[in-house]
């Protein structure tokens, strides 16, 4: 993958995070996309394509 899908999917992530309306349903929103790439395997997916990959960075854009 490039960098600019990358920031796709952090942007499509980002924008997800903002359809709920309240704090109970975002966080909720939060916590399965935080497991999604700590324990779903996205992250080492990422990792695996793109040795540079930094989840901290990752993590920042898509707004958890």
């Amino acid at each position: 993958m490039t960098r600019k899908d990358y920031k796709e999917i952090a942007s499509a992530i980002k924008y997800a995070l903002e359809i709920p309306t309240n704090d109970n349903d975002r966080n909720a929103m939060k916590w399965a996309f935080r497991l999604m790439l700590d324990n779903g395997g996205l992250d080492d997916y990422m990792r695996e394509d793109n040795p540079r990959y930094d989840g901290e960075r990752f993590r920042e854009a898509c707004g958890l």
